[in-house]
């Protein structure tokens, strides 16, 4: 080999390894393979916690004693009887902005309460269910007397779940009226509410709400209730019409002699006619551990019609200060049937 092969060599050789040593920093040929940095991990995210909503407390249901009265007819509408105003079933009551309600100021009774009734007198059968699904916008019942103004009535409504047997609840006035008759009109009652019940052959009226322990009724003094009573009058051979009238009831507490002296003047009818015939009720009863018991009832204006009839009530209120009841009154000329909630005076 001469000289100048030799040297070529040598510059080959270097030129290999030169090669190779490229190739080895770039991680490829036979030298040990280096591996590229990680990529940086994220961070996890912890999931939400899935909020447990706040189950809705379920009202308590609150049941309350009655005083009650009512009328039956038969299939063709004829009047078969009444039931004495004696009588009493509960009402239960449930209202979901009241959960926690234990008495009946604690209720708004807005039209969003669920309210059964049942054991309506001898209708033991009757088992009225209302609730917020069956509930109707407001109705105002018009009450129309000669020579004046007509009342009006908002009321709330409701319907059982057969759409048979309505529920309506009397909240308040917007009347036009005589002077000298009741100033308390309008005056939403605290401590009771009238309710109605009603069906396609039956209607009784009930008063309902935080009675007065026995203890609490005054055994001494007097007061002055007024305000005004809402019933139905079922003429003999007539329609039935829904009244209003004016009510004054003298209340003397004297022990075991404890009695009421009522006067009514029903001259307001829901007709279009004016034809409603004035009607007045006087009566007198004992109270008897807190409740009325009749003694005596006269109604006048409508052809002796008294053969039977009946008053009872209970005071409402820590201190007595309303006074709630139902009446009903038979005779020849047909059956009238109310109730009312009064508040106290002088």
């Amino acid at each position: 080999m001469t000289l100048s092969h030799r040297s070529i060599g040598i510059f080959k050789r270097g030129l290999m390894l030169t090669a190779n040593l490229a190739i080895a920093a770039c991680g490829g040929g036979g030298g040990e393979a280096s591996t590229s940095a990680p990529a940086p991990a994220q961070a996890s995210v912890p999931a939400s916690p899935i909020a447990t909503p706040t189950p809705a407390p379920i009202p308590k249901a609150l049941s309350f004693t009655t005083v009650e009265v009512g009328v039956d007819t038969d299939a063709s509408g004829v009047l078969q009887m009444s039931i004495p105003a004696e009588s009493s079933s509960p009402i239960i009551v449930s209202d979901p902005h009241a959960p926690a309600a234990t008495r009946f100021e604690d209720f708004r009774l807005d039209g969003n309460e669920t309210i059964r009734a049942s054991g309506f007198g001898s209708h033991s059968g009757i088992s009225i269910s209302a609730s917020p699904a069956t509930y109707q916008a407001s109705s105002v019942l018009r009450f129309t007397q000669m020579g004046t103004l007509p009342r009006q009535m908002p009321v709330l409504l409701w319907t059982s779940p057969s759409d048979s047997e309505p529920l309506a609840m009397p909240l308040a006035e917007i009347v036009e009226k005589l002077p000298g008759t009741s100033s308390t009109t309008g005056m939403l009652p605290k401590h009771a509410r009238l309710l109605e019940v009603g069906s396609p052959n039956f209607r009784g009226i009930r008063v309902f709400g935080s009675n007065t322990l026995t203890s609490s009724v005054p055994e001494k003094g007097s007061s002055r209730y007024v305000g005004e009573l809402f019933g139905t009058v079922y003429p003999t051979g007539e329609a039935p019409s829904r009244l209003v009238g004016d009510c004054v009831l003298n209340v003397y507490f004297d022990g075991a002699q404890s009695h009421v002296t009522g006067l009514i003047k029903f001259s307001q009818y829901e007709r279009t006619d004016n034809r409603g015939t004035a009607l007045t009720i006087d009566f007198v009863a004992d109270i008897v551990r807190g409740k009325l018991v009749t003694r005596s009832i006269q109604v006048t204006g409508t052809g002796n019609m008294v053969q039977y009839g009946a008053v009872a009530g209970s005071f409402y209120g820590d201190d007595a200060s309303e006074l709630g009841f139902t009446i009903s009154a038979r005779g020849p000329s047909g059956i009238l049937i109310g109730g009312a909630i009064l508040g106290s005076g002088h």
